[in-house]
């Protein structure tokens, strides 16, 4: 017999599942999502000779991940200097 869990994940789609378990990242990925179909293009500086313009959360994630982290800042300073 299947358990209730089971039938949740067999009748309900992941993406509203994922909507309900986190309604506040969700609605953060739907403005980002909707601000970048509406043409929005965030320039983000690698480094001062070098600008990206990207997605908002690639921007968002960008920042938590590569400037708080001092092993993937050291890994992008990596990559930047192989380009």
């Amino acid at each position: 017999m299947p358990t209730v869990r089971t039938l949740v994940r067999r009748l309900v789609p992941r993406p509203l599942r994922n909507w309900v378990r986190s309604p506040r990242k969700s609605l953060a990925r739907l403005v980002d999502e909707l601000a970048y179909v509406a043409g929005v293009r965030l320039r983000l500086e690698l480094r001062p000779d070098w600008t990206l313009r990207c997605h908002p959360a690639a921007y968002r994630v960008y920042r938590a991940a590569q400037l708080a982290d001092p092993a993937q800042a050291a890994e992008l300073d990596e990559f930047l200097r192989y380009c």
